[in-house]
Parts: C-alpha cells; structure tokens; sequence
C-alpha cells in the first residue's frame, strides 16, 4: 500500500487521523502500525493490510475456519479469486450491460473505495481492466479474503494503486471527505444495518463526490404488507428500523441527491428465504429489488 495514495485512515468514531510506523519496501507499507497522536491508539498493520477488526468481529474467521466454510459449499481458497477474476473477464467488453456502468466509475479518476469487495471484488476487477492504474481501496470484514487478494496481486496483475484494509464499512476508519468515489456490487447489501454503512459513505465522501451501488434489498411493497408487529419484529433483530423503506428513500434520508436509479422485482422463495417463509405464513409473496444507483454528496 503507497502512502501517497492512502494516507486517509483516521481512527473510527472520533476520526484522528493516524500515521503508519513500520518497515517499508520500495515506498509501500509491509509490517508496522497505525499510530493516533495523543492517547495511546494503535492499529496493526500486516503484509500492508491494515486491520480495525478484532479477531471474534472478523467475518471469516481465522484460515481453519475460512477453509472449512468454503469446502462446506465445494469451494477452496487456492485460486478462488483467480477463478473469480477470470468469470467476471470472460467476454468482458462494451457489449455487456455493465459497460458503461463500470466506464462512468473508471472515468471518475481519484480515490475509489471498494466496500465489502468479498470473494469477486465487487466492481474492482472491472474498473482495473478499463484502467490498471486506478487508485482504489479494497475493504472487506474478512482478513483472510483481504491477504488473498493480497497474494493475488502480487503473482499477477500490474495494479499499483490499489490498497487493501480490513475493516467495518459501518464505521470507516477514514478521515471525513477523502474519498472520491464509493463503489458497491453486492457489498452494502451484504452489511448488517447497511443504513450506517449508507451514513459512513456519505461522510467519507468528498463534496460532489459519488456513490455507485449495485445492490438488493426488501421490497417495500410486500415488506410492509407484513402486520406492524412482525415488520418492527424483524427490523429490531435485524437492528435497522430503514429496513422496508427502500434504498432511494434511504439514500435521501442520509443527504445523498439520487441521481439516476434503475429497479429490477423479482419473488423471494419461502424455501430458500427465511423472510419468505414469514411472509408466507401471512399469505404474502415476499420479494426483493435489485437496484443500480448512482448518488451524489453535495
């Protein structure tokens, strides 16, 4: 990780900004820390990845752990990412419907933050094939995925402005207006109590900076067909009272002006859904909305 291009970590909640101590090599971080000045704040930084995370909040786990999931679902982790990297290229070009989705984030320039990027990368890889030397920041819950893809760039693609952090997307350890661009395919919907990953967004942001997210959520429409009592139910256990209102209003809520929004409605199986299932029992056809959305901070 270049120092030049991410020398944006700030501590979580109150924001101090921090300064890496440690050993370098060819001007990028390897092993050290993130030092806060004033009281004793220190966050490790290993391999050039640094981690917020403790060990019992990690979303994987431990490598034993990462190993055993992924076998449980017929996966390994040696050259998982590859695999990915390689499906997500395949035939990868203006033709596709993604294109010029990817081409107005690439063509944004300065900092991008990749949220959640999980296994695929979320639309990492697709920006660094229309240009290989975009700045991006990589984060996920998990530290066993970030060292991954960690290993991934070092055997393989030229990509010498990206960075990776481990850290909780509900509370960036970043300073307030760094950021040009937050990037989400699948990650924002993958966060619990996303309306505060929503909130952090915005904040990081800088002014007129953008939000491009590819995500599901609840349709409102069958959600709040629900009686009170089970909807309210179901958002307290899921700690997010936004759930049922849908991203544009959400996004609104936070400050965000919705510049473009596209929906795609599609049936909940009661099988497969466990907030099918509930809606079932009350003789409702639960179903979720795919959104592509384009924001703006003012």
């Amino acid at each position: 990780m270049r120092p030049e291009i991410f020398d944006i970590f700030a501590t979580p909640g109150d924001h101090q900004p921090l300064v890496f101590h440690g050993e370098t090599n060819q001007g990028r971080w390897t092993d050290g820390e993130l030092v806060a000045k004033g009281p004793e704040v220190r966050y490790p930084v290993r391999n050039g990845i640094p981690s917020f995370v403790r060990p019992d909040q990690d979303a994987w786990g431990d490598v034993r752990t990462v190993d055993r999931e992924l076998e449980r679902h017929g996966g390994r982790r040696a050259g998982l990412i590859a695999k990915n990297v390689a499906a997500m290229l395949d035939g990868w070009g203006p033709d596709q419907q993604r294109y010029r989705w990817i081409d107005r984030i690439a063509n944004r320039g300065g900092l991008t933050l990749e949220v959640a990027c999980g296994w695929g990368g979320g639309n990492a890889p697709l920006i660094l094939a229309k240009d290989p030397a975009a700045r991006i920041l990589m984060n996920d819950l998990g530290y066993v995925v970030l060292e991954e893809w960690r290993q991934y760039i070092s055997d393989g693609p030229q990509w010498p402005g990206v960075g990776l952090a481990h850290f909780d997307a509900t509370d960036c350890p970043i300073q307030t207006g760094a950021v040009d661009t937050v990037s989400s395919s699948g990650g924002i919907a993958n966060i619990a109590n996303n309306g505060k990953a929503l909130r952090e967004a915005y904040r990081i942001l800088t002014p007129g900076g953008k939000l491009f997210m590819s995500d599901i959520d609840v349709d409102p429409e069958s959600f709040n067909q629900l009686p009170p009592p089970v909807r309210e139910q179901w958002q307290r256990e899921h700690n997010d009272l936004d759930i049922g209102t849908g991203y544009e209003q959400r996004l609104r809520k936070v400050g965000f002006i919705v510049n473009s929004i596209e929906c795609s409605r599609y049936n909940l199986d009661p099988q497969e859904s466990t907030l099918a299932e509930l809606g079932a029992k009350h003789g409702i056809k639960m179903g979720v909305i795919g959104y592509q959305i384009e924001a703006e901070k003012e």
